[in-house]
């Protein structure tokens, strides 16, 4: 059971027999070789782009091993020595000890080259450094296609992100973030740069208001009703009619700032996983979910009254999804609070992921997006029904406010 309100879930989920995509065998290995535990992931690629050098690319077009800190670096290395039997490396090359030479200016993760040619490789990283990498695609890197933008100032910033992020992992005091225009770079370079008034705005007229009027249910051929309890077969035909979306987060401004509020220097240590067949719904803690291509669920403990939280875009950081939502114990309408043996209440969220997607109008973006969204929660369903978790009296909704 965890209290913590950044506590996350990580769970394996065997894909045999579902919609899900199967497993890279280079993943299975590392999951293996790495569980899911500890506040550990295991990550698929982040993918390269045509402005990265040849020598850059290997760390972004394969996957990765985050860890909380610095110190699990250590620990995970003796645990793949351990298994190298299991797992034969080949060369490992240690960038925290010389950070960013040869590939990436300021990187200090963990590069794996495993003796299976056609595995390629697989690195080791921090939280802090796995966000380097997020800011280096997204900032670093467009501008090598940006000739009014000097070189030598672009890769001195990247050092100093780097030094930054590493403070943190080292719990560093008075630790401030470098700011790109306060080098003459580029704002759009920023570390963690904050979405604009204007997004802001944009979201809070557009689509907040749509949201809240679009309630009512309009999926499987259901309309004019706000709350679904479904049959068995109605639950079946659910579960089977998932649709095979990835959806990416294609919105880099507010996955920047989503990571921002998860680098306050503490949070990393409140992550506390937690399987998902200890989950108490009866507690009265409601937990926000999301689910990768692979059919693995990542589930956040939602913050209580007075609590700062994260963004649910956090569960998968710079990676597609298939599924995103809110679940816990069904209560009635007005009632705040949960009630024992309550059935059990899945739920959308309102989440980037699936607001990405572009249509003719705003209005008509958002409803698409959330009657897609509606209907992904069948993958949910999927995964707690091959885990033999009690769905038969489940309550479907779209977004409670």
């Amino acid at each position: 059971m965890c209290g913590s309100a950044l506590g996350l879930t990580f769970l394996l989920v065997t894909t045999t027999a579902s919609a899900f995509e199967p497993m890279p065998p280079i993943m299975q290995k590392l999951l293996e070789v790495f569980p899911e535990e500890n506040g550990r992931f295991v990550d698929e690629p982040f993918g390269s782009t045509s402005e990265m050098p040849a020598e850059a690319r290997p760390l972004f077009e394969t996957f990765r091993v985050v860890v909380p800190g610095p110190d699990d670096i250590e620990k995970n290395l003796a645990r793949l020595f351990a298994a190298s039997s299991h797992f034969p490396i080949k060369k490992i090359t240690r960038y925290d000890k010389d950070p960013g030479a040869p590939g990436l200016v300021g990187f200090r993760g963990i590069w794996c080259q495993t003796e299976d040619e056609s595995q390629v490789g697989f690195s080791i990283v921090t939280i802090n450094q796995n966000r380097f990498l997020i800011w280096a695609k997204i900032g670093y890197y467009p501008a090598f296609a940006n000739d009014s933008i000097n070189p030598k100032v672009r890769d001195q910033y990247a050092r100093d992100v780097s030094q930054y992020l590493a403070g943190i992992d080292l719990k560093v005091p008075d630790n401030e973030a470098p700011l790109a225009s306060g080098r003459g770079l580029q704002e759009w370079m920023g570390l963690y740069r904050s979405p604009t008034t204007d997004q802001w705005a944009g979201y809070t007229t557009s689509v907040k208001p749509v949201l809240e009027r679009d309630q009512e249910i309009n999926a499987w051929g259901i309309s004019g009703i706000v709350a679904l309890k479904p049959t068995q077969a109605t639950l079946t035909r659910i579960i089977e009619t998932a649709p095979d979306t990835v959806v990416c987060d294609h919105d880099p401004e507010f996955l920047q700032s989503d990571l921002n509020r998860l680098v306050s220097g503490e949070h990393e240590s409140r992550i506390v996983p937690i399987s998902l067949s200890g989950l108490d719904l009866s507690s009265g803690l409601d937990h926000s979910f999301a689910i990768d291509r692979y059919g693995r669920v990542r589930l956040l403990g939602m913050p209580g009254e007075g609590e700062v939280g994260v963004q649910i875009e956090c569960l998968f950081p710079g990676v597609c999804i298939t599924a995103v939502g809110l679940v816990s114990a069904a209560r009635d309408p007005g009632e705040s609070a949960m009630k024992p043996h309550t059935p059990l209440f899945v739920a959308t969220y309102p989440s980037r992921y699936f607001f990405s997607m572009a249509y003719d109008s705003p209005t008509k973006t958002i409803q698409a997006a959330n009657d897609l969204q509606l209907r992904c929660l069948g993958h949910l369903l999927r995964v707690l029904r091959t885990l033999t978790y009690p769905i038969d009296d489940v309550l479907i909704s779209k977004p409670m406010w």
